[in-house]
């Protein structure tokens, strides 16, 4: 053995040359334990480095499961808030607004509402006296605007307020230059104005001077989205009042058409529903999609099964609002099919129906298809609960010819044995001598009225405003039992103008294969019989 090993083994034998006190006071209270034989010794290290070995690799390992658990942890919320992030911005929220209407609530909207038909009869018609007219619609639309405080949102398929074949203040058009000026005016009111409108309307002189003026306008593209385009026709103003009908912001609407709304005051529950189908439109500019959720602001207000309890006129009601197409309804939101369906199965005595087009086909695509939804809740209403049913439509120039198959379809449904009561009649407006080339004058009321409810509605009987296009459809249900006896009903209001123009000479009697002669393009006159 070398001279440094035994050195070195005599170092390891040696105690330690501090004094006992001092070590008993490094090594504390406790007793000393004996120290094992040297074989012993190298057995116990070996043991002790093993076990610290083992303990430190287990101590790493669960530190590295932990430290993977984190890992999986967070990256589970990471794709948990991207998906959130994802799903927010696809999802259609209500557009803000900087008006004092933001404090209107659920909770603390108003329920006691003022409502007024209003119709636009063409001069032409000269069978009808001042005594059966409702409000005019252009000064149903001019009130509105003068009742606008803080904003005016506009819905409808088509802008041609103002005709650059006229002079400016030629009396067919002087009432559509009228709202126009009216709706430039806003902005100097600092009230805001938006409008959507169908892409195809790009570069319209209406809303190109509108936006020039401070209006917002955003032009949509519906045809990737739904199939078809924005047929609408509906306001809310200040979230307080609506106007629903068939009239379009065209100055036709205003002259030689004959339209029909409803125009509803100071019913801020209704008009924030309104306002919900507005901001489903509004949010659709850059896409071409549905979105995949809905934000519960654009959720429905009312529906068929939770209708809104309203005073309408002091009378009592339950109103709701439907529309099409099944795409654009958030959770809870009637479709209009089914609010028609509903009023159709609801009827028990009678069914009187205004439309300009009655067609069960969806025909706006290459390929026609049947849609008989309208047509079997008739046939039903007819044959099982016996009801009786009239039908009014139009015939013009554009008139869809096989229309008439499906009407004749169902007068022969009801002759013998079956023997219910159906009856149709087309309405035909005259035009004036030299007005041919210029436009055609239609009755372009969609409304149905039965002895249970009222519908009015901006869309035609016809599968492609169900299926494809955009509308909106009121529904009012009356409390019978607590009509006011001074106060005529919203109900009673539309029985009337209906009962008028069936009686009407320029309604006439539909008779089994008979062809129109409105239909071979054939002028009439004011002095046709």
């Amino acid at each position: 053995m070398t001279d440094w090993n035994k050195n070195m083994e005599v170092k390891h034998d040696r105690l330690p040359e501090e004094p006992y006190d001092q070590l008993k006071l490094k090594t504390g209270a406790k007793e000393a334990t004996p120290s094992p034989p040297r074989g012993a010794s190298n057995l116990y290290s070996a043991a002790k480095k093993r076990d610290y070995t083992v303990s430190v690799y287990l101590d790493n390992k669960s530190k590295s499961e932990h430290s993977q658990q984190k890992c999986i942890v967070g990256f589970a919320l990471v794709c948990c808030f991207a998906i959130s992030v994802a799903l927010i911005f696809s999802a259609v929220d209500m557009p803000g607004s900087s008006s004092n209407a933001e404090d209107i609530t659920e909770d603390n909207c108003n329920r006691n509402c003022r409502v007024h038909l209003v119709e636009n009869i063409p001069d032409g018609l000269d069978d009808i006296d001042n005594a059966t007219k409702r409000i005019p619609l252009f000064q149903g639309w001019i009130d509105l605007l003068d009742a606008a405080l803080y904003s005016v949102d506009i819905v409808s398929s088509n802008w041609v307020l103002r005709n650059t074949k006229l002079d400016h203040n030629h009396s067919l058009s002087h009432r559509g230059e009228k709202i126009f000026e009216k709706l430039l005016q806003l902005q100097s009111r600092n009230i805001r104005l938006r409008v959507p409108v169908n892409k195809f309307q790009y570069g319209s002189p209406d809303t190109k001077e509108l936006k020039a003026n401070g209006a917002f306008v955003k032009y949509i593209n519906m045809a990737p989205i739904i199939g078809g385009k924005l047929h609408s026709s509906f306001w809310v103003v200040d979230r307080k009042h609506i106007y629903i009908g068939s009239a379009h912001m065209d100055w036709r609407s205003l002259t030689q058409m004959k339209e029909l709304g409803i125009i509803v005051y100071n019913c801020s529950c209704l008009a924030l529903d309104l306002h919900r189908v507005f901001s489903v439109y509004w949010q659709l500019e850059y896409r071409d999609s549905v979105p995949e959720i809905w934000s519960k602001k654009l959720f429905a207000i009312s529906s068929v099964h939770s209708p809104l309890k309203l005073q309408l006129n002091e009378a009592e009601a339950e109103v709701y609002l439907a529309t099409s197409p099944a795409l654009l309804c958030p959770n809870d939101r009637t479709r209009d099919i089914d609010a028609v369906l509903r009023v159709i199965a609801s009827a028990r005595r009678f069914i009187h129906v205004a439309v300009m087009d009655f067609l069960p086909l969806i025909n706006n695509t290459n390929v026609q298809r049947y849609w008989p939804l309208i047509e079997n809740g008739l046939r039903e209403a007819l044959f099982l609960r016996n009801v009786k049913v009239r039908l009014l439509v139009s015939c013009w120039k554009e008139t869809y010819a096989p229309m008439l198959n499906f009407l004749w379809s169902l007068k022969m449904f009801c002759i013998e044995p079956i023997n219910c009561s159906f009856d149709v009649k087309y309405f035909v407006i005259p035009t004036s001598e030299g007005e041919e080339d210029m436009f055609s004058s239609v009755n372009r009321n969609k409304y149905m009225v039965t002895d249970k409810a009222v519908y009015i509605s901006s869309s035609d009987w016809v599968g492609d405003d169900y299926v494809e296009n955009t509308g909106v459809s009121l529904v009012i249900e009356h409390k019978r039992s607590r009509w006011l006896k001074d106060t005529a009903s919203v109900h009673q209001e539309l029985q009337a103008v209906f009962e008028r123009d069936w009686n009407s000479k320029y309604a006439r009697s539909l008779e089994i294969n008979t062809f129109l002669e409105c239909l071979n393009l054939r002028k009439y006159r004011r002095n046709t019989p």
